[in-house]
């Protein structure tokens, strides 16, 4: 709601099994344009892949964190459900230093 009102561009960074909360759902590799694509107008959605595939994960998170940027997204909203050890403390970790601190878990 924040974020309609003060018209900021939301950006979702997101498993493909999240994706289906989207409709009509998104190609996990594309970026969605501004127009709506996505069944979210001003929402950039993009998949980092699958969250049984920690590797994989972490492969794709660079490459989304950046894609975001270049939407010039303002609010960035993640999947933080990974396990905390190993692969998926690592991706936890990379996506608080991404977000310089400001964190909210959502339930």
């Amino acid at each position: 709601a924040e974020a309609k009102s003060r018209r900021q561009r939301l950006g979702l960074l997101l498993c493909d099994e999240d994706l289906s909360h989207f409709k009509p759902s998104p190609s996990p590799t594309s970026v969605p344009s501004d127009h709506g694509e996505n069944g979210c107008e001003g929402v950039v959605v993009i998949s980092i892949g699958s969250s049984a595939d920690l590797s994989q994960s972490c492969h794709n998170l660079y490459a989304g964190l950046r894609r975001l940027d270049q939407a010039g997204v303002e609010l960035s909203v993640g999947h933080l459900a990974w396990p905390a050890e190993g692969l998926g403390l690592a991706l936890r970790d990379r996506l608080c230093r991404a977000a310089e601190g400001q964190v909210t878990a959502l339930s």
